[in-house]
């Protein structure tokens, strides 16, 4: 293959692939950290903008906090079933192929809109997922 500098100052690169989001087993100190970081978001933090009705901080918790722990323990559920051999892609890309259907549809309802009774009842979904 062609170097991509004409003076080859750039070494080659091989093809891109998803190897780097193939999950690993997770150690008994980062699960326990995820499960916490979980409980803790779902606990504490995501009740009070919902209590409160403070919408853009509400949303950041639980797309950037939670979805992020949820990702996460599917990525290992998804690790664990195939021999740590599939990957959940970039931000779960593969997960509706990768979970049982029944889980896929219950993780796509909690992507809801801006209405307080709908995030109150994705939260309950969330939980019961992870």
């Amino acid at each position: 293959m062609e170097a991509l500098h004409k003076d080859d100052r750039v070494p080659y690169l091989p093809p891109a692939n998803e190897s780097g989001y193939i999950p690993s087993r997770p150690t008994a100190d980062l699960y326990y950290r995820c499960c916490t970081s979980f409980y803790f978001a779902l606990g504490s933090h995501i009740p009070k903008p919902l209590w409160r009705k403070q919408m853009p901080l509400l949303k950041f918790y639980i797309e950037c906090w939670l979805r992020e722990t949820v990702l996460m323990m599917f990525g290992w559920e998804i690790g664990f079933r195939t021999g740590w051999e599939r990957s959940p892609g970039p931000k779960g890309r593969n997960l509706e192929t990768l979970l049982p259907p029944d889980v896929w549809d219950e993780y796509l309802k909690t992507y809801v809109g801006s209405y307080y009774k709908e995030l109150w009842e994705s939260l309950t979904l969330i939980s019961n997922t992870a």
